[in-house]
């Protein structure tokens, strides 16, 4: 599974979030800059297929009093 990294042209300064990408012929991974109006965008893999968005879970760690804890 090869991972590219594409960049949208922008303005200096002007900073996009990188979303990550899967192609559903060959399973290659993409991370690609894109405007936030712009991500779910349709648009296709080098190789010709069709590129869905994947979706991460984000690490989360509560501190402080009134969070339970389970020892770890």
């Amino acid at each position: 599974m090869a991972k590219e990294f594409i960049t949208k042209a922008h303005y200096p300064g002007d900073e996009m979030p990188t979303y990550e990408y899967k192609c559903q012929t060959c399973d290659t991974f993409i991370d690609r800059q894109v405007d936030v109006e712009d991500r779910d965008d349709a648009w296709n893999c080098p190789c010709g297929g069709p590129m869905k968005r994947v979706y991460t879970a984000v690490p989360v760690k509560f501190n402080g009093r009134g969070f339970y804890s389970t020892g770890g």
